[in-house]
């Protein structure tokens, strides 16, 4: 559990420039303590990364970036 908890924090630290530094020495040291896990971590999200940035290109060929109007 308590490598969860220091993937979440770092991760949230990663998120908001005053505790960059924070997120970047928690990250460091979960690579340090279970590299298997970070290295597992990393290939996750840029599996996700990837996945996300194929949707949206997609979006903007078929011009689906706007939702559609309702029918009200």
């Amino acid at each position: 559990m308590f490598i969860f908890t220091l993937l979440v924090i770092g991760l949230l630290c990663l998120a908001f420039k005053p505790t960059r530094m924070t997120g970047v020495a928690g990250l460091t040291l979960l690579a340090l303590m279970q590299p298997t896990l970070f290295a597992v971590s990393l290939v996750v999200a840029g599996i996700a990364f990837l996945i996300h940035k194929f949707i949206q290109k997609r979006r903007k060929l078929h011009g689906l970036s706007k939702l559609p109007a309702g029918r009200d």
